[in-house]
């Protein structure tokens, strides 16, 4: 009898403490899932705010960029002409397009573009490098991050590309205003929505090579830093973030390295989203449009914007970093 009553006195213990296990079990589930949908959200928000933020800031950096690549001419003899060209773009920007408002050309568009493109981005970048920390060995994190950011790029371009192709021709002056653009984009995407994705190709060729050397040269001069403060105990840097001078730093040195790399292929994507329809002698695609730039105006036309653009491109990395990382903070 006593034996008995001990025999289901440890079974109903056993069961109790198997229920407490479960529950234990769920209540760590719950706090994991919870975490990382937090951190899903903060990756929304922190990427596609300080975008946003950094598109607006520096657009008048942009339309300069643009108009220069979108010209067409032929080859110049000396870096005279070629400058002398630069100069009048500009000129034509400024004083016989608005005053300083022509520098603002396409903002709207750029914005409503960048701020979901890079929330996207930003979310599938940092998930992807999570995981592919977790996976990978320490030596081939490199090539997660390099795998991460070309993910997040491909992902964000479907977003971004149908406003990236508003911007430039609002910039370039095809469109008056964005009721104009509008207007057109549906009439000339009527029953062929890949019209709106024209330059697809040319958008990913030179924005996945940028983020993937972008996003590794912060990387791992973001390590390099934290680890140069604490040098006795670099696993303690993982929690560590960099301060305001730093991450402005970090940021204008990859920005301006990725330009450099990518800016051939920018000038590809600008000239195949600023063509119209009906314009005489098209580029039929990536590959045509790069060859017939070569050898009607010479390569040195790859390089054009370039100035302009690796200004541009290390203040808005320098400018995001530095966003992302106060606005995750903030919001944690």
């Amino acid at each position: 009898m006593s034996r008995d009553v001990r025999r289901r006195g440890r079974s109903r213990g056993d069961q109790l403490h198997e229920v407490a296990a479960d529950n234990s079990s769920s209540v760590r589930e719950a706090m994991v899932h919870g975490r990382s949908q937090r951190e899903a959200v903060l990756h929304l928000l922190s990427g596609g705010l300080s975008a946003g933020f950094v598109r607006a800031t520096l657009q008048p950096l942009d339309t300069i960029k643009t108009r220069l690549q979108a010209a067409r001419v032929g080859k110049l003899a000396g870096s005279g002409g070629r400058w002398r060209q630069s100069w009048q773009t500009i000129r034509s920007i400024t004083l016989a397009n608005g005053g300083t408002r022509g520098l603002y050309r396409g903002v709207v568009p750029g914005v409503l573009g960048i701020v979901p493109a890079a929330a996207v981005y930003m979310l599938v970048y940092q998930s992807l490098k999570k995981r592919a920390f977790r996976v990978l060995r320490e030596k081939y994190h490199p090539a997660g991050v390099a795998a991460s950011a070309a993910a997040g790029d491909i992902a964000a371009s479907l977003v971004r590309v149908p406003c990236e192709m508003t911007k430039q021709r609002l910039q370039v002056g095809v469109y008056r205003n964005v009721g104009h653009a509008l207007r057109e984009l549906l009439h000339e995407s009527a029953g062929n929505v890949g019209t709106m994705y024209r330059g697809l190709g040319a958008q990913l060729s030179r924005d996945v090579p940028f983020v993937m050397v972008e996003f590794l040269c912060y990387e791992n001069l973001k390590s390099a830093v934290l680890n140069g403060r604490n040098p006795m105990s670099p696993a303690s840097t993982s929690a560590m973030t960099l301060t305001q001078n730093e991450s402005v730093l970090v940021g204008s040195i990859c920005g301006a390295m990725a330009a450099l790399v990518s800016n051939p292929m920018d000038v590809v994507k600008t000239r195949l989203m600023t063509q119209m329809p009906d314009a005489p002698r098209r580029y039929q695609g990536l590959i045509d449009c790069a060859m017939r730039i070569a050898q009607e105006e010479g390569p040195s036309t790859f390089l054009r914007g370039l100035a302009p653009r690796i200004v541009a491109k290390s203040m808005q990395s320098a400018l995001f970093f530095v966003a992302y990382e106060a606005l995750r903070n903030r919001l944690e």
